[in-house]
């Protein structure tokens, strides 16, 4: 999205948004440069710190806090700068997670699998990169949260597709009908069916619903035929093609559709869209109410999990390792709890959120 899109929202301005988009690459400059230099001293440069004089080591020492001081503030002053620059991005949350998720875990990991006793200067290098990763965590779990919720708001909202694109109704204006008791109405229920054509649609008498029986009053010439047999010669907004107005033809068109075809007329029916909207909005509620009593439920599976995995990647890595004892592990930067539990939650939001995008998907989409 660009700043001017970004700006019609009303969310930032153009000199907050450059000001962002400068801070945020000096940061990225920043960080990678401190990165570096810290990944280079953890599998390179600190191998024999043992060895070093006390004025060297100390050096040392001090380069390490400052280049990790510089890395965390850096993650820090870039993630808040990403959340005013990425608002809108969609994926920019899951892409900070899985960031994030490297930094805290990856580094520790990927040193553990080395093998061999490390020195005191390993060990304080190795922890400055869980610390950096808690500000992108952070603002990860927010721009997720907020994608979330959008998405939910939006839901509501959408139809599956705009007026303008449907084929039968595209020009059908939306009525008031009155309150009824059932959560999905049936056709003659909704917005968009008629008081002089309801009365005399055998849809409407067979108390039945067009969807079902593949034929109603926007896409089935017949019906509107019928139902508006006192009403020769007017111009019926239900007439798919005025041609074939039975109103104003005096030649009856016999057509004949396979029941695909019927299916696909629903499909772009204005009527079928907005029961579609509906039945969106019961199932809305339901999914999410069982999406989180099932992450809930699976909670300290997932706990568990990440652990497992973790263990897995570790005895893989080290299994191929040219370097340190395939047989054994040493853990050198043992995952906080907190850090995990956040880990679980976010990705519990994450599954919540594609279980959402799934309905979506099937109901607007394959129009299930």
């Amino acid at each position: 999205m660009d700043h001017e899109e970004y700006n019609r929202t009303g969310a930032a301005t153009p000199v907050m948004l450059g000001i962002a988009n400068n801070v945020f690459h000096v940061c990225i400059v920043v960080f990678g440069l401190s990165t570096a230099y810290l990944l280079y001293g953890v599998f390179f440069g600190l191998g024999d710190f043992a060895s070093w004089d006390r004025a060297r080591q100390i050096t040392m020492i001090g380069n390490i806090n400052l280049a990790g001081n510089a890395m965390l503030a850096a993650a820090v002053v870039g993630s808040i700068c990403s959340l005013v620059l990425f608002w809108y991005e969609e994926t920019a949350g899951y892409v900070i997670a899985l960031l994030a998720g490297a930094l805290y875990f990856g580094v520790p990991m990927a040193f553990a699998s080395m093998g061999g006793e490390p020195s005191v200067a390993m060990r304080m290098t190795v922890v400055k990169f869980p610390v950096a990763a808690l500000a992108p965590g952070l603002i990860a779990f927010i721009l997720v949260v907020r994608d979330l919720v959008v998405r939910l708001i939006r839901s509501l909202e959408r139809q599956s597709k705009v007026a303008s694109d449907l084929q039968f109704g595209n020009d059908a204006k939306r009525e008031e009908r009155p309150v009824r008791m059932s959560l999905i109405g049936k056709c003659w229920e909704g917005a968009y069916c008629r008081d002089y054509i309801r009365t005399h649609c055998p849809i409407f008498q067979a108390k039945d619903t067009c969807w079902q029986r593949r034929r109603g009053c926007y896409c089935d010439e017949e019906i509107v035929n019928t139902a508006t047999k006192k009403s020769r010669g007017t111009v019926l907004e239900m007439a798919p093609n005025e041609s074939q107005n039975y109103a104003n033809s005096s030649t009856k068109k016999v057509v004949f559709l396979s029941n695909e075809q019927k299916v696909e007329r629903c499909r772009n029916c204005i009527i079928y869209n907005e029961h579609q909207r509906e039945k969106y909005k019961v199932l809305l509620p339901v999914v999410m109410v069982l999406s989180i009593a099932l992450c809930a439920f699976l909670g300290y599976q997932m706990r568990d999990s990440v652990g497992n995995v973790m263990n897995v990647i570790e005895m893989t890595i080290r299994r191929f390792a040219f370097t340190g004892d395939p047989t054994t592990a040493i853990k050198v930067v043992k995952p906080n709890e907190g850090a995990v539990w956040a880990f679980v939650l976010a990705g519990s939001i994450m599954v919540i959120a594609k279980i959402i995008h799934v309905l979506e998907w099937a109901i607007f989409e394959k129009k299930w």
